[in-house]
């Protein structure tokens, strides 16, 4: 199960993209639960009406009060997709694929929780507004989240080009073009080994996050038939070859939860993890068994290299390290 975590700058829109995700892929109640935060939306009041609609798309994964009330992400939120690849030549839908996404704060200040998020994710969606200005003064935090993601690893990249409906960028071919440029050149300066794709696309109107609506087909006859989904599902990650190497976890939390004891969650970095398995917890090397392991919130027996885990042992105790374990392995 690939993960990937949605960089940018404050009013990227990454809430906003990530919202239509989840709303375009569908989900029990995921319709009703947007009409529920629109309502709210109005009762609030909002001084750009036809932002209404993106204001209860971003709430699906700002879910803190303060975070609704300022506009900003400050928590990573984790959530995952199930999708179906659709093979547009055969027309036919092959098995459903799930992709977990981690939309991250964009302000500075929170530079320790996108590190977090970089550490649990196997490639970036790096979210580029294409209004004039806001891009050109937002380059030091565009550089600066793009640095934490290659520091941790990642060489995979998804640019995005949000905001193209917007009045001062029309879907402009030109605009596209520029931002493009400037966003490949720094990344290709800075890594060797680089893979990227970039997706222009409108969260307010849905065009090509999902699908290709007829409005993106009609304004941006420019460009192919990619879109956001297509090309997450396309990405080589190349996680195999961690399959075979020794089990290390980095941990990302722990919590003591009533009936089920001490959970550990974080991302498994290579090898694989097996209920039942005796483990060792680093630094302190604390001895402990494998009671369950949860992969959103699903009860599995394996989690292998890549997956984002849940684990709950039985036989030792980590005092006071909750959100402090992001460095420990077992």
């Amino acid at each position: 199960m690939p993960s990937y975590v949605v960089l940018g700058h404050v009013g990227a829109g990454k809430s906003c993209l990530c919202g239509r995700m989840i709303l375009d892929c569908g989900g029990q109640g995921i319709k009703e639960l947007i009409q529920k935060y629109r309502e709210e939306v109005k009762n609030i009041g909002s001084k750009k009406k036809d932002r209404r609609g993106l204001k209860a798309l971003a709430w699906l994964t700002d879910r803190l009060t303060y975070e609704r009330h300022r506009g900003q992400s400050i928590q990573n939120t984790v959530w995952c997709l199930e999708v179906s690849n659709q093979d547009s030549k055969e027309k036919k839908t092959k098995a459903a694929r799930k992709i977990t996404f981690i939309d991250s704060p964009g302000r500075i200040k929170s530079s320790k929780r996108i590190h977090d998020a970089c550490s649990l994710a196997d490639a970036a969606i790096l979210v580029i507004s294409a209004i004039p200005h806001e891009f050109e003064n937002s380059l030091f935090q565009f550089r600066q989240y793009a640095s934490i993601a290659m520091a941790s690893g990642i060489s995979n990249f998804v640019i995005v080009i949000s905001k193209m409906d917007h009045p001062l960028v029309s879907y402009s071919k030109s605009r596209f073009e520029d931002v493009s440029k400037i966003v490949k050149s720094f990344l290709s300066s800075r890594l060797k080994s680089l893979s990227t794709k970039v997706v222009p696309l409108s969260s307010f109107t849905g065009a090509n996050v999902i699908k290709a609506s007829p409005t993106s087909k009609n304004q941006m006859p420019w460009y192919g038939n990619e879109t956001l989904l297509s090309a997450l599902l396309t990405s080589n990650l190349k996680r195999d070859i961690l399959l075979d190497k020794p089990l290390r976890i980095g941990v990302h939390r722990v919590f003591k939860i009533f009936d089920a004891g001490m959970v550990i969650t974080g991302r498994v970095m290579s090898g694989s993890i097996n209920v039942g398995q005796n483990i060792v917890i680093m630094p302190p090397g604390i001895e402990a068994k494998v009671k369950s392991i949860e992969i959103h919130y699903e009860k599995v027996h394996v989690a292998e290299a890549g997956c984002l885990v849940g684990i709950a042992i039985e036989g030792g105790y980590i005092k006071n390290q909750k959100n402090k374990g992001h460095g420990a392995d077992l």
